[in-house]
């Protein structure tokens, strides 16, 4: 099982992910938790984000998924809850490819389901990521 929990800081997605942890046994991967590992450990991917984090910004896509996709592939278990993770469509769609390997087109559905929210789903796992607008 395979879950995603978004919503604005101070929302409850660290709050639910416990609850959800403790019932099903899932492993929780925080995008917040990794970052904060990545960047103590000065991993090359962590000494990338640091001054985005430092300066208050939001870390690129790139950098994220690749920080994201590193710690699902190096989880124990196949079952997750992802905390905060992804933040746009961008990021949900380069994680699933990379997770689930390249899917053909036609197995992607994609919806818009609440306004400025798109719902990606790809074989059986979907996650629902804020549409942003372009600065």
């Amino acid at each position: 099982m395979r879950i995603v929990l978004l919503g604005a800081p101070g929302a409850g997605k660290g709050t639910q992910c416990k609850r959800i942890v403790a019932r099903y046994g899932l492993l929780h991967l925080s995008s917040g938790d990794i970052l904060r590992q990545e960047r103590a450990a000065s991993s090359e991917l962590g000494k990338k984000a640091q001054s985005y984090m430092d300066s208050g910004a939001l870390v690129p896509d790139e950098i994220i998924v690749k920080m994201m996709v590193g710690a699902i592939k190096k989880a124990p278990k196949a079952d997750f809850v992802l905390d905060g993770f992804p933040r746009t469509a961008n990021q949900a769609s380069e994680t699933l490819t990379t997770i689930n390997k390249p899917v053909p087109p036609k197995n992607v559905a994609t919806r818009q389901s609440i306004p400025n929210n798109i719902e990606i789903t790809v074989g059986t796992t979907a996650i629902m990521a804020k549409n942003e607008a372009p600065k």
